[in-house]
């Protein structure tokens, strides 16, 4: 029994502890078949434990190459998701470089028209007669036209036509003496006789210069950084410059003829003449070129626009008139020294007479004597 133990534990010891662990565990089934049969029944363990292992070793092989057929199928995926990937980046990049293309095309249709517009006498176009001028057949119908301008505030449909909408003005603050304070003012810093040819000031204090930093970023919110002064009067306000009331003309009359200034007469804008030898025709051919150049509202009643002179005119009239009266005051002054020193000199001529006369009479009685003495 004890050689038997021993063998068995060279066996375990050679073959393996399974087949001697059963042993151990069923005493009895080892007592009753002692050793017949034990070879086979070793041999067929041993085939049991090594089919096992097969086993074992199978699901492991099994189990990696499912994990590699995973991390395969990981790897096919993710190179089909970054290639989608690419591509999707590649057509979203062609779509964006289509769509801005497509509104650098549209801006350029929108400066296209502007440029048109401008040249024109009215600021007004048919758009039919425009789209049969572009070399875009996409833009076919004044529909298609409409939608791609409708957004820029710069554009006016009406009807079959299509006109700038430019509103600018000139600031009132700034041509005050203090001048303008706003720190965002949307008008236009400059004299606004010379947006409209009136002013002939070399020096100007309210200033000749569109390109100023405040005037340019006013004329930047309708992409109007280029436009030139004759252009600029057509989107100011009607009615909001008036020529001045010519001094020149008032005080001396000796005004030259292409004076940008109104040749009236100040006291009968003002009211407070009524005849004199200036002129008072407000319909005077000269007159009304200036008016119509400043942009002023003609068809109106001689008295509507006298009013509207009075108005816009008031700071013009009084200095007119300050220095018409202190000319005339002057000139009153002058013609009484005048008279004055006439008079003089004529009672000094008239007493130097006197004493020419006395003195020839007693100069020939002298003579007389002295030829009777003789």
């Amino acid at each position: 029994m004890q050689a038997w133990r021993g063998k068995r534990y060279a066996c375990k010891t050679a073959e393996g502890a399974d087949d001697f662990e059963m042993d151990r565990l069923n005493p009895k089934m080892t007592a009753v078949s002692g050793g017949i049969g034990r070879h086979e029944k070793v041999t067929a363990n041993r085939e049991k434990v090594q089919e096992t292992k097969s086993k074992k070793a199978s699901h492991i092989n099994s189990a990696s190459d499912e994990e590699e057929s995973k991390k395969t199928k990981e790897n096919k995926a993710a190179q089909t998701w970054q290639k989608d990937k690419e591509m999707r980046k590649g057509n979203n990049e062609r779509e964006e470089e289509l769509k801005h293309e497509q509104e650098r095309q549209n801006q350029r249709l929108k400066e296209h028209l502007f440029n048109v517009i401008m040249q024109t006498k009215e600021k007004s176009l048919n758009i039919d007669n425009f789209l049969k001028t572009l070399k875009y057949p996409e833009y076919s119908t004044p529909r298609e036209l409409r939608k791609i301008i409708e957004d820029d505030d710069r554009f006016l449909f009406s009807g079959s036509s299509v006109s700038l909408y430019v509103k600018l003005s000139i600031c009132k603050d700034h041509l005050k003496p203090e001048g303008c304070h706003k720190e965002h003012c949307q008008s236009l810093h400059i004299c606004g006789k010379y947006v409209f040819g009136l002013c002939g000031a070399a020096e100007c204090e309210e200033g000749h210069n569109l390109k100023t930093d405040h005037n340019n970023r006013v004329l930047s919110q309708y992409r109007l950084e280029n436009i030139e002064r004759h252009d600029l009067k057509t989107f100011i306000e009607q009615d909001t410059v008036v020529p001045d009331i010519c001094e020149e003309y008032n005080i001396k009359c000796n005004c030259k003829e292409d004076c940008l200034k109104m040749h009236i007469c100040a006291e009968y804008i003002m009211g407070t003449c009524d005849e004199c030898t200036l002129n008072h025709n407000i319909n005077d051919l000269a007159l009304l070129k200036l008016l119509k150049q400043a942009n002023i509202k003609l068809n109106q009643s001689i008295k509507e626009l006298k009013i509207h002179l009075k108005k816009k005119c008031a700071a013009s009239l009084v200095q007119v008139l300050k220095k018409k009266r202190q000319f005339e005051t002057e000139k009153e002054m002058h013609h009484a020294q005048s008279v004055k020193y006439q008079q003089s000199t004529n009672f000094t001529a008239t007493k130097l007479a006197t004493k020419h006369r006395e003195a020839y009479r007693l100069t020939y009685v002298v003579n007389e004597m002295t030829q009777r003495n003789l």
